[in-house]
């Protein structure tokens, strides 16, 4: 596991940040990286998966059914949030930029679109 450097926000600041927080501006340029270095569409569905494990863990203690039934729910639980999520994560990782002052970066093809929506 990598050491903590300066600017990185504490663990509780993390979960804090992947549930919709804003870090304080010390912690812009970890923002930075966290949403535009590569593997950003990971880490951001990564967040999102341990803000879920609560729930995962209540589905293995559920009464009343089967230990298959229970690994199928949780594996439905994780299946569901990367195809609902999975297509949304460029609009939440530009609401995340904006909303701590950073650039949004440019999309080649949504600008390749707007060029090209007249046919």
């Amino acid at each position: 596991m990598n050491a903590r450097l300066p600017g990185d926000p504490t663990p509780w600041q993390r979960v804090r940040y992947v549930a919709g927080q804003t870090l304080p501006p010390t912690h812009r340029d970890w923002v930075r990286h966290d949403l535009t270095d590569a593997g950003w569409q990971l880490r951001l569905l990564g967040g999102i998966a341990v803000l879920l494990t609560p729930f995962a863990i209540v589905c293995l203690f559920l009464p009343g059914i089967d230990v298959l039934s229970r690994v199928l729910l949780i594996l439905l639980l994780y299946v569901g949030m990367t195809i609902t999520i999975g297509p949304a994560t460029q609009q939440i990782r530009n609401r995340r930029l904006v909303r701590h002052g950073l650039p949004v970066p440019r999309d080649p093809d949504e600008e390749w679109r707007q060029r090209n929506s007249g046919y």
